[in-house]
Parts: C-alpha cells; sequence; structure tokens
C-alpha cells in the first residue's frame, strides 16, 4: 500500500518546506495555531502554484467547537466551491450535532458543492473528514458514516490527545475501514514515533506539521532589543521577554526524516 506523508501548513513558506522535505500533500489552512481556519483563495492559488503538490483545503469558519448554525452551513457550502475553483484538490471538514453525532444532512450539501465545482472543472476532488471524528460520540458509527457519504480520508488520533496515546483505536479503525477509507494518522506525530505508530495502528498515512518553533529575533534576524523597538513603535510594548514569543515553521530536514523512517516502516510491516 502506497504511504502518504501529509502536511499541515499555513503559509507558503511552509507549503515549500513541506514540498523540500518530501510531503506526499498538504492540508491548508490558516491560523495553525488555534488548530486551523479556512485558509484565504489567494493563498490556495498561491500554494498550489509554487508547490504543484496536492492541496486538501480546510473548511472551518472559525475556532471552537464543531456545531455550525445556518449561516455559517451557508457559508461552508459557498466555500467549499470556491476553494475547489482556486484549485484545492480536496477539502478537509466536518459537522456534529449537539449529541456529538456526524451531521450527515449538514454535511452533505457541502461535499456536494465541492464536487459540484471539481466536477465543473474537469477533475476529481478528495473529501476528508477531519477531528470532528475524535469528539463523536461513536466512532465506528462514524466511521460508517463517512463510508455511506462517500468521504476518502478520515484524520484522527483515535479520539485521543495525541496519536500514540489513541493506538489501540487506530489499529482497530484501520483494520474496519479496509480499503474504503484512508485512516489518516494525526496528532503528536513525529519522526520518532512513526515506526511505532505504523507497527501498532497498521497505518500507512501519517500527517504531521513537521514544525520547528522559532524565537521571533532569530525570525527577523535581528537583535532582541531591536524587535522589541519594532513591536513598541507599532502601538504595542506588551511583549514582556520577546525570547518566549515563537513563531512556528514548516522545517524541511523533520520531514525527510520522517519520509525516511515511513518509508522503511512501511516496507516492513507491509
Amino acid at each position: 500500500m502506497r504511504s502518504v506523508l501529509e502536511v499541515c501548513v499555513d503559509s507558503t513558506a511552509s507549503a515549500l518546506a513541506a514540498k523540500r522535505g518530501g510531503a506526499s500533500r498538504l492540508e491548508l489552512c490558516a491560523d495553525l495555531i488555534v488548530g486551523g481556519t479556512t485558509p484565504s483563495l489567494a493563498l490556495v492559488r498561491q500554494v498550489k502554484a509554487e508547490t504543484g503538490l496536492p492541496v486538501r483545503a480546510l473548511l472551518r469558519p472559525r475556532f471552537g467547537d464543531f456545531c455550525y448554525d445556518s449561516y455559517e452551513l451557508a457559508q461552508m457550502e459557498q466555500l467549499a466551491a470556491e476553494l475547489v475553483e482556486a484549485g484545492a484538490d480536496g477539502i478537509v471538514t466536518g459537522v456534529l450535532t449537539p449529541e456529538g453525532q456526524l451531521d450527515a444532512d449538514a454535511m452533505r450539501p457541502i461535499y456536494a458543492a465541492a464536487r459540484k465545482a471539481a466536477e465543473k472543472a474537469g477533475r476529481p476532488v478528495a473529501c476528508t473528514l477531519h477531528r470532528a471524528f475524535d469528539v463523536s460520540a461513536d466512532p465506528f458509527a462514524a466511521l460508517e458514516t463517512v463510508r455511506n457519504m462517500g468521504l476518502c480520508t478520515i484524520l484522527t488520533s483515535g479520539q485521543a490527545a495525541s496519536a500514540p496515546e489513541g493506538a489501540e483505536l487506530l489499529g482497530r479503525l484501520v483494520e474496519r475501514a479496509g480499503d474504503s477509507v484512508e485512516i489518516l494518522v494525526g496528532a503528536g506525530v513525529t519522526a520518532q514515533n512513526i515506526p511505532a505508530l505504523a507497527a501498532q495502528t497498521g497505518a500507512h498515512a501519517f500527517h504531521l506539521s513537521g514544525q520547528d518553533p522559532i524565537a521571533l529575533y532569530k525570525f527577523l534576524g535581528k537583535s532582541p532589543a531591536a524587535c522589541k523597538s519594532i513591536i513598541k513603535r507599532n502601538g504595542t510594548d506588551r511583549m514582556i521577554c520577546i525570547e518566549k514569543f515563537l513563531i512556528s515553521v514548516c522545517h524541511a530536514d523533520i520531514l525527510q526524516i520522517c519520509l525516511k523512517i515511513d518509508l522503511r516502516i512501511l516496507t516492513e510491516h507491509s
């Protein structure tokens, strides 16, 4: 089975680093620091043009839960089509009922809009259920809903805080899903734990950001004092310790390590 290394990015710089690191495809979002929201159409176009990689765009209108009102659902349906029209090869989204069930009635028009836009463009579209799955009440009922809706991928940590903690359920999901749905293992995935995760779960698809936190003054190539001066000139002096203000970017070297490990262990366990 073909291995997949999907990298979650929220900038063109990170997308290019992911490409250099050997990413199979990208999940593109905005505001990764809060778990991700929908990227701008301009970012989708730019990342597709600059990387040429398959790009699945996150469709999440806001930070918070996955229960949306009628206004938000209408926005999501429209955005699903617009993201595909902008070049996205797939959308990554999910909606729950207040009781914690997958809201298939709410999701169908969203995925349908993406599929219609893809059909108009003459290309396929990949439909993924994101980690709303991990807070659903019944993971196996959710898996059947995904299968019945014709979705291709579930991004999940096995309903745990991290994939290593959810390895037991992940293994059961991989077995139950078979070849019909890709179980994309995410949350806390690193070069160090991919071998164990693959062995424990049987998964062949892994999702990570491959980020390297960089202190702001290093990122800008300036001294801490100079950075503090820049912040003050722009109207805020609330940064007490500039070294603690971090920017995270995808690091190509981290992904290359993951890719080498991934290919080796998948060969061993296939």
